[in-house]
């Protein structure tokens, strides 16, 4: 097994972390909200509008995690994102009161929002220098930390421990397991934006085309992806794009074809249908053919036509 494998493979391990230990936080904090509830007595109206501020804060700080990914890479990103996230969990455990806790609700919401948009973009990355589609198995395990956190909760509960500690301790503890998935996550030079058609891989992970120097994979190789063959993050977005936009502008040729085919269609019957009484189906409407003023105003845009081209082959 080559460097790269064994790069991808451990990337692979520490990704999956990620997206455990950021379900298992989600997972605490929402078994953990009738407890909330009854410690501050918010009622529904005020529940309601803490869990809209927390989405509102993780929509907001998403807008910027794209760009920051872009400059300082999914990896980096996700180093800080990652724990900063289980402490923000302190917040919304420790708030005293109920305008606090909306406050403090909005922080964890951006880090949430900060961390969802790093590990994905690194799973977009190992995926790709995995070689094959790997990213649902991610969200998978996303769903299984979420399961865990809802189940420990529970065991907390019926050992008669309270709820608000258990928050407590999970934002404590949750920043530390971040750090060895945190470990395992691809090499910067392996996620490091590079100039856009530096190297393109496809869904196997083979170079494509002409992308691809002398000597190296070609499409569909299957092969893993190494660290010259990755292309960064913001051209592989790029090229999705262009990707469905030249689809589309696929459709919509297509349709303008279709479109011309059914105005020629179209055409062709007014003719038919416009042919005056006595010409001969099939015989070509000749200027001379035609009914006296019709035939004069063809005559007359043939000369306006004739003159229009010798002019122009005058000029050039």
């Amino acid at each position: 097994m080559n460097k790269s494998a064994i790069v991808a493979r451990r990337a692979r391990v520490g990704v999956f972390g990620f997206f455990f230990l950021a379900g298992l936080v989600m997972g605490v904090w929402a078994a953990g909200l009738p407890s909330l509830n009854d410690r501050l007595d918010l009622g529904p109206a005020l529940l309601g509008r803490v869990l809209l501020l927390i989405s509102g804060g993780a929509l907001a700080s998403m807008l910027l995690a794209g760009r920051l990914v872009d400059r300082w890479g999914s990896r980096r990103l996700c180093w800080i994102a990652g724990p900063l996230s289980g402490v923000a969990l302190l917040g919304p455990a420790l708030a005293p009161s109920p305008w606090v806790l909306m406050v403090l609700a909005v922080v964890f919401g951006m880090g949430l929002g900060v961390l969802e948009i790093a590990m994905n973009a690194h799973s977009v990355e190992v995926e790709r220098c995995y070689g094959r589609p790997i990213i649902s198995a991610f969200h998978g395990t996303w769903s299984l930390g979420g399961a865990a956190g809802g189940g420990l909760t529970s065991l907390v509960l019926q050992g008669g421990l309270d709820a608000q500690g258990l928050l407590v301790v999970a934002a404590i503890v949750v920043p530390f397991l971040y750090l060895p998935a945190a470990r395992l996550l691809l090499p910067d030079a392996y996620t490091r934006p590079g100039p856009a058609g530096e190297a393109a891989v496809d869904a196997g992970g083979g170079v494509t085309g002409a992308a691809a120097g002398p000597g190296e994979g070609s499409a569909g190789s299957g092969g893993l992806s190494a660290p010259g063959e990755v292309p960064g993050e913001s051209a592989g977005s790029a090229a999705g794009l262009g990707e469905g936009a030249g689809q589309l502008a696929g459709t919509t040729a297509g349709l303008g074809e279709g479109v011309g085919e059914s105005a020629g269609t179209t055409a062709g019957l007014g003719q038919e249908a416009e042919k005056p009484a006595g010409v001969p189906q099939g015989r070509a409407m000749a200027p001379g053919n035609l009914p006296g003023p019709a035939s004069s105003l063809a005559k007359g845009l043939g000369s306006r036509a004739g003159a229009g081209v010798m002019a122009g082959s005058s000029g050039g």
